[in-house]
């Protein structure tokens, strides 16, 4: 069991887009992109993910089937059309996944353990 205790990025009120297009956390959403790429049958991935935020299945089958990491285009997706999406919100949704290693690029200060 992962327990996940509150951390900066879970409470944070600043938008994806304004976190997203920060030069410095270019390098934080990519990990997490590669991270969301790993598909487990005990993990949610990218589809999920991007199911929890209710983008169509039409989308994510494009998304999918585009020539680009699928998971990256689904970030750039979200953090593109909703406007209003805040990290903690984003955080929270990964966290529904049970995406503990994703949550951990999100915000180095992440504690949790493994029981």
């Amino acid at each position: 069991m992962f327990l996940f205790y509150p951390t900066d990025a879970e409470n944070s009120t600043e938008k994806i887009s304004d976190f997203a297009s920060s030069g410095a956390n270019s390098e934080i959403i990519k990990e997490m992109a590669t991270k969301l790429d790993e598909k487990t049958r005990v993990n949610g991935y990218w589809i999920n993910l991007g199911q929890q935020f209710k983008i169509s299945g039409e989308k994510l089958k494009e998304i999918e089937c585009g020539q680009f990491n699928p998971a990256l285009v689904l970030m750039e997706y979200l953090y593109s059309k909703q406007e209003h999406l805040k990290v903690g919100e984003f955080y929270e949704e990964v966290k529904k996944l049970k995406r503990g290693d994703v949550l951990r690029k999100l915000d180095p200060f992440l504690c949790g353990k493994f029981w």
